[in-house]
This record gives structure tokens, sequence and C-alpha cells, in this order.
């Protein structure tokens, strides 16, 4: 008893670590494209006297990864563009998640894995790669599946905002024609159906770079400034990066994907820059990514989510010397190679001073800034979009508080106090990230990607028992790919026994004609049979069509766990109702009381077996979960 009472407090304290382990919303991106950085040993010694919880890497560097072991820091590993390729192979991608990901398994925290970076639209992106993204991806939640890592880690792929075509005003928010079907749909399919997050690479730093005339600079810093309203939701909006966000989500709600979760895989300010370069600056830097990290930290989420944590990866760590491009390419890091701090963002623990380790001297010290400390009054805006309180002093908080944002006014036009140009609604050339786009007609929208139903409320008939009017489906469609591959589940412990894929029995009927619909008709299942005039079309309700369709589709895309969800209302049955057929005849005469035609036929006789046992599974599992948590209880109490 004691034996038991000591493991369950221990199964308590590691949920309570894995909770506070991912509840800190801040990470870095860890780059290493330079030849004066330190080894990864004094790099983690860095990041443990810092707030940072999260660390996104841009390859499976061996040495890195080892350097993380036995510490807290939850790991992304990233995949550069050129291999993936070759993971589309699904003997390839086992091979490389067992020597990069298994291997380090569990001293190094790695908790996700990035795909790529900006394939579908950025510099390096073009059509071949961009197909063979999401391929690649599912072979790699393959081999999670087949390593029984899938419920660890997640699989995403970064993106980059040039994937709109519209993103002002945020309800605005709209993908480009060109990607949107061919390349977005499946891979947001593909991330809903793991439950993983859509990364965006979200800089505000470029909007106003591109358009400065137009783009309030304290807008971009999180400083003071009159907002810009949507009018399509009246959300007023006090920073950019919360609009760009809030474009993205627009977008994905567009094609009919509103419940992806939504995280930024890098955003940051460089500090230094070519003279060219009039927005760059130590001052920008430091207020954009102090402002950042308050924002994230004090007031999680945005106007259209605003009780979602968003991960934030701030970029970078370093400055990377041998990064190509302009001077600003190579000084967007918080940290200089010697590991003094280019500027402080509030991250370093109280009491945590950064000496350089010794052979690394800085190669570009620090120049003070003097600058006067006289904030303007914010002005008044609803309490979601205003920021927060600015404090006379950039002394860094004390441990695990976020850091409050430091508000200077602009040396230089445009003065940082000062609200932004007015904005008039509708503007023919509304600003947007990048250079505004030409209008765009867009498709009708789509049939919802299933397990998600469609946003709008749809209004489906009742349960039916004949006479009622006859449900009348989608013919069957050629199965589409499924989501991903991989090797049919089965049972524990069933070595190969089938499976079938049932609707709940307590399952609402609206839920279910939704996901009935789907599985008919873009799902491809096979639904000639509960037809009128089919073989199962009787009992002529909505459960049983239901189990007939969900079942279809389930064999036919793999018989995965994923196959057989339809959003929480179907679930797997493992007995075998052909071995019952004889004595189910009865019981499917009487729940169909249909004398003229009785439930006779093989299928129908299946269905109702399968019906029964998911009745039958789900009692069994409800008995059983309120006597442990009867049992749990009656121990804790003796404990307290």
């Amino acid at each position: 008893m004691k034996s038991l009472l000591l493991l369950l407090l221990l199964v308590l304290l590691l949920l309570h670590e894995s909770e506070s382990a991912t509840d800190n919303p801040i990470g870095v991106n860890y780059g290493t494209r330079g030849n004066n950085l330190p080894p990864p040993s004094q790099v983690v010694e860095l990041l443990k006297n810092t707030n940072i919880g999260k660390v996104k890497l841009y390859d499976a560097n061996p040495a890195i990864l080892r350097a993380f072991a036995g510490t807290s820091f939850d790991i992304t590993v990233g995949i550069p563009n050129e291999q993936i390729p070759s993971l589309v192979d699904q003997g390839t991608a086992l091979s490389w998640m067992r020597q990069n990901v298994a291997t380090y398994l569990p001293d190094t925290r790695i908790r996700g894995i990035a795909v790529g970076n900006e394939v579908l639209a950025g510099k390096n992106s073009n059509q071949q790669l961009a197909a063979q993204l999401v391929p690649a991806m599912n072979s790699l939640q393959s081999a999670l599946v087949t390593l029984k890592l899938n419920d660890l880690i997640k699989i995403t792929a970064p993106q980059s905002l040039a994937t709109l075509s519209t993103s002002f005003p945020p309800s605005s928010g709209t993908f480009r024609p060109d990607l949107a079907q061919s390349a977005l749909v499946p891979l947001l399919t593909f991330l809903q159906a793991t439950n993983s997050t859509f990364m965006v690479n979200a800089y505000p730093f470029m909007a106003y770079r591109s358009n400065p005339r137009d783009v309030s600079l304290a807008y971009c810093l999180f400083l003071p400034n009159s907002g810009v309203t949507d009018p399509g939701t009246q959300f007023l909006y006090s920073n950019m990066f919360g609009a760009m966000l809030d474009a993205v989500i627009s977008a994905m709600k567009k094609l009919r994907f509103p419940d992806v979760r939504i995280g930024v895989s890098e955003t940051g300010w460089p500090s230094l820059g070519d003279p060219s370069e009039a927005e760059v600056s130590l001052r920008n830097a430091m207020l954009y990514n102090r402002n950042l990290v308050f924002y994230i930290s004090s007031s999680p989420g945005t106007p259209l989510r605003p009780k979602q944590q968003i991960d934030t990866y701030i970029f970078s760590l370093y400055n990377e010397n041998l990064k190509e491009g302009p001077a600003s390419e190579r000084n967007y890091g918080l940290f200089r190679p010697d590991g003094s701090t280019v500027y402080d963002v509030g991250i370093l623990k109280s009491g945590s001073v950064i000496t350089p380790p010794s052979p690394f001297v800085s190669p570009n010290p620090p120049t003070p800034v003097t600058i006067p400390i006289t904030p303007p009054p914010p002005p008044s805006r609803p309490p979601f979009a205003t920021p927060p309180s600015p404090v006379t002093t950039p002394t860094p908080p004390s441990v695990g508080a976020p850091p409050a944002p430091v508000t200077y006014p602009s040396p230089t036009p445009p003065s940082v106090g000062a609200p932004p140009a007015p904005v008039t609604y509708p503007s023919p050339t509304p600003p947007s990230v990048g250079a505004p786009p030409a209008p765009v007609t867009y498709p009708s929208p789509m049939t919802p990607s299933f397990p998600k139903p469609p946003p709008s409320p749809v209004t489906f008939p009742a349960p039916m028992i004949p006479p009622s009017p006859v449900i009348v489906y989608p013919a069957p469609m050629t199965p589409p790919t499924p989501p991903y591959s991989g090797t049919p589940s089965t049972p524990s412990g069933g070595h190969g026994a089938p499976v079938w894929c049932v609707a709940k029995p307590n399952a609402d009927a609206t839920s279910l004609a939704a996901a009935l619909g789907f599985a008919c008709g873009e799902g491809g299942a096979d639904c000639l049979a509960i037809q009128p005039g089919g073989a199962c079309y009787y009992p002529n309700d909505v459960t049983s069509h239901a189990s007939y369709a969900f079942n279809s589709y389930y064999q036919r895309h793999g018989r995965n766990y994923w196959n057989c969800d339809f959003r929480n209302n179907a679930v797997v049955a493992i007995s075998d109702p052909s071995k019952q057929a004889t004595s189910m005849s009865l019981l499917c005469n009487q729940l169909t009381k249909l004398p003229p035609r009785p439930c006779q036929t093989s299928c129908c006789l299946r269905l109702r077996w399968l019906q029964l046992s998911s009745k039958v599974s789900s009692r069994i599992l409800r008995i059983f979960s309120l006597y442990t948590r009867e049992v749990v209880s009656r121990h804790l109490s003796l404990i307290l």
C-alpha cells in the first residue's frame, strides 16, 4: 500500500514538472552560422542564467543535443530544407528519427521537430520542395508512431507570412490562392490531425522596413499609440505583432481550420545594420524584444484568441558572423559570441551576471546609450489592446516575473509617442506585410477537412425513423491520400487482430450528421450500402449510417487511431461481430421495428453488434473510471 501511494505521489510530481516546463512561452533560436561561437556546453550554462524555457535548433547537431542532456529546456530539432526530399521515404525517415531523436531521449527533452524553414513561400522555396513537404512529415509521423513517441513529440513546419495574399486588416487575412488548396490545406490537415502547432515567422521589422511611411514605428515596437481598428471585428490592435498573428488565424479559418494552434517560430529586431538601414538600431532592438517578452508573458493570446498561449521563439541567441546579406542579418542576437549581452531584454534571472568566458573576446563591445525617459501617457483603449504600463527603469525583473517594457521617445521621426497616421476604411490599398497584394478572388468555401466540423452552425435533420425523409449522401469518391501513412494500428496484445470503427452511442446527432457527410463525401468512404435501397440502408437512423461510414473510412485509410476520431464521435471496437450474427438477429429486428424488411444482411448484423459492443465498452470504462477515482481520493485523504 505504501509503495502504491509513493508511486502516485511520484506521478503527480512528474506531471507538475512537465506542466511547469511547458508553461514558459518564451524560447530562442540557437543558430550556429558563425566561426566565433562558444562550445555548446558554455551555451547551456549561459541559458541556465536566463528565464528562457525553450530552444529551437536548425539541425540535429549531436554535440548540442548531448549538451542539453539533463536540463529542463524543451528542444525543437530542425531539419534543413535540403534534407526534406530524402525523408519522403519511410525507411529513411525511421532511420533519421532513431539516429537524431530517439538516441538522445529521455536525457534531452526533445519535444518538437521543425521540418524545413519557409518551404512554401520564402527565398529558398520551390514547387518541387513544397510538394514534398507534407509527404516527408507523414513519413516522420509514422516513424514517431513506430517508436511510440507520437504523444511526446510534435512535428511542424515553420512558414513565412509571405504565404498570405492579404494580411490587413487582420480579419481579411487570406492565404495565397496558388498555395491554399495545393499546399496549405494538406499541411493544416496534418497539423490538425496530430494536434500540432502552425508555426510562422513574424517580423514587424520587415513590415516597417518595407513601408515606413504608412506603418508606425511605435505600432511595431509595442509602444503607446492610437492603435488600428479592424472594421470587420471592431478589435483595436495596439501592436503589429498581434495583428500579424490574427491575419494568419483568419486565413486558417477561411480554409475551415479555425482551431489549429498558432505559434511564432521566429521574430526579432536587429541591433546593427548598414548605413542604409535606418530602421535598425540598438534602441529599437531592445524596445521590440523587451516589450515582446512582456507582451507574451503577461497577456497571452491575441484579440481573436485571447486565451491561447503563444509559444514564441526570439531570433536569435547569438550574432552570427557568417550569415549572408546586409549587416542586419548578422546582428539579431541577444548575446555576443563572448557571452555578453548585446542589450538587456529582461530574460536574465535575478542576480545573474554574465561574465565573458576566456578566451572569447567581444568583437563589438556595446556603446553606452543615454536617452531621456519621458513616456507620453497611453491613450484610452479596450483592456486587451492596452499596452503594458511603462516603468521608469530598465532594471531586470525578479525571477519568473515578465519584464516591464521601457518606453522612450523617438529621437527621429516618426515620434515614438505620437499616434500613427490616420487610417481610413475601406482603403483601396491597405498596408500589409510586404508589398500590397493585388485584389484576389477566392474560391467558395470548401468542404471541411475532418475531424474538425465547419465553424458556422449547420442544421441537420434529427435521427430518422421511417417513414421520415431519406438521407441522400454524396456518391463515393476515390479515397484521398491519407493524412499520413503508417502501420495499421491494432489493439494492444491483439497481434494483428481486426478492429472496427463505429459511432459512439451517446454522440450528438448533429455532430454525427456532419461527420457522416464528411466520411461519405470528401473522406471517400463507400456509402452505397446505406443509400435508399442499399443492403444496409435499414435501420434508417443517423447513428447506424454513421457507424457504417466511419468503419468504411477507417478501413480504407489504414486503420490508424487518428482515422477513428471524427471529432470524438467515434470509437474503436475489437469484438468480431461476424461471430454474433445469429444472436444479434432478434435484437436488430427489435431496434429497426420494420417487419417488412428485417435485418438479415451480414453487414447490417455486424453494424448492430458493433454498436452494442461500443455501448458495453463505454459503460465498463465509466465504471472503472469512477472506481479508480474513489480509490485515489481515499488514499489521498489518508495521506493528507
